[in-house]
């Protein structure tokens, strides 16, 4: 960002043979935007933590198979890890709820877990926090649950997904998350306003 010197090098195995490297006629710059915010696949982070996980041998996050062997989640999550996504275009009209599906084990994860939004970094201001308490004495029962963010997100944002809960050497894990949705929630109880 900001003003820069930029220089092009071109580079390539010279010989008597080959003496050029090309022809070219411009170059141009841009910056990628994300708009998946609809049905995010945890696991098509822009970057995570190199934190590792102190209660399963200094293990980092991991993505692995997820939902009925289908496709992916992220997996081995603990108190303070994140995942960040970044340059999400939110839009104009923009996002106020998160929903995520998840699995968590009540024997592995402790049951005040939940996930943390943050914008602009891990310890960013805080937006919204999901609960995503055990959903079965057992891996592998998926549920879905929505939270409220307490402002509605629009245009690009830097949108970070920050595991909490209590850990301990039972409580290794805050749980498996497949994916994810961002959506704006609108009142539906228009037909009987109080004024």
């Amino acid at each position: 960002s900001g003003l820069q010197d930029v220089y092009l090098v071109f580079t390539g195995t010279g010989s008597s043979t080959f003496k050029y490297i090309g022809n070219f006629d411009n170059a141009s710059f841009s910056l990628s935007t994300r708009a998946d915010f609809a049905q995010l696949e945890l696991e098509s982070y822009d970057e995570w933590t190199t934190a590792t996980n102190t209660f399963n041998n200094n293990t980092p996050l991991k993505t692995e198979n997820g939902k009925g062997g289908l496709g992916k989640q992220v997996a081995n999550t603990f108190n303070g890890a994140w995942l960040a996504y970044k340059r999400m275009d939110f839009g104009s009209e923009g996002v106020n709820q998160l929903s995520v599906e998840y699995s968590g084990n009540s024997a592995s994860c402790p049951a005040d877990a939940a996930v943390e939004v943050r914008l602009g970094g891990p310890n960013g201001t805080l937006v919204g926090k999901i609960a995503t308490p055990p959903t079965a004495n057992g891996w592998g029962t998926y549920q879905t649950v929505t939270g409220k963010l307490t402002q509605t997100l629009s245009g690009l944002q830097d949108v970070y997904l920050v595991f909490t809960g209590t850990g301990s050497s039972t409580f290794k894990y805050i749980g498996n998350f497949d994916n994810a949705s961002f959506s704006l929630s609108t009142r539906a109880d228009f037909a009987q306003l109080e004024l």
